[in-house]
């Protein structure tokens, strides 16, 4: 049980932790990242995880200190968030009969996902781009594709725009704030403000529905 609240704890806070985790499985780091910003999307409910906070604390350690390679770190960002986004929008396909005979989804609030449905129709593929910056319409916009009659080669040409913005900008900001002194100095503490950043992007997301539903 012990081990499952350890694990949970650095599921939940993997930027806050990043250093100690490095030290203890060393390249199998990378394979920790990689899983939380993959899960994030991939299975839908799991939208609590710090896929953006880990960029960011992942990207400047690298900066800090040179224990995490920055091109890799690219790279693994980049595909995690891509093949999370495929499983989710398969899970939506398979779906995709109960979610139109409005059918209730487990674990999946009937007002977020006819928000995200109504946003996609009205935004077309910008939803799904725009969709990587925001944590909620980040884990719903594969989803509901898939239960759309979009195509999977159309999901996969508009999501790798927005998956390689996604992971470029956020681990660009990261290396750079971390060539700081001040961010070296006080490293934990920075992370720590970034990830209490996160919060502004549902009040984004709240904005970005409001004001496309409005329309």
């Amino acid at each position: 049980m012990e081990f499952l609240q350890t694990l949970w704890e650095y599921l939940l806070h993997m930027d806050v932790h990043l250093e100690q985790i490095i030290d203890n499985i060393g390249i199998f780091a990378y394979l920790a990242m990689g899983f939380v910003v993959f899960a994030e999307t991939a299975f839908v409910v799991t939208v609590f995880l710090p896929s953006d906070a880990v960029l960011f604390a992942a990207c400047a350690l690298a900066s800090v200190n040179n224990s995490l390679n920055f091109p890799l770190l690219l790279v693994v960002f980049a595909v995690a968030a891509a093949l999370g986004d495929s499983v989710n929008f398969c899970i939506g396909r398979k779906l995709r009969n109960a979610v139109n005979n409005n059918q209730k989804i487990l674990f999946i609030k009937s007002s977020n996902l006819e928000k995200a449905t109504l946003m996609l129709e009205r935004t077309k593929g910008t939803a799904v781009v725009i969709g990587r910056f925001v944590p909620l319409l980040r884990s719903l916009a594969p989803f509901v594709t898939g239960t759309s009659d979009k195509s999977y080669e159309w999901f996969i040409k508009h999501n790798a725009i927005g998956v390689v913005i996604w992971s470029v900008l956020y681990c660009c900001i990261g290396y750079f704030f971390g060539n700081i002194p001040f961010v070296k100095d006080y490293f934990g503490t920075i992370v720590l403000g970034f990830s209490a950043l996160t919060i502004l992007t549902a009040i984004i997301s709240a904005l970005i529905s409001k004001f496309v539903l409005k329309k």
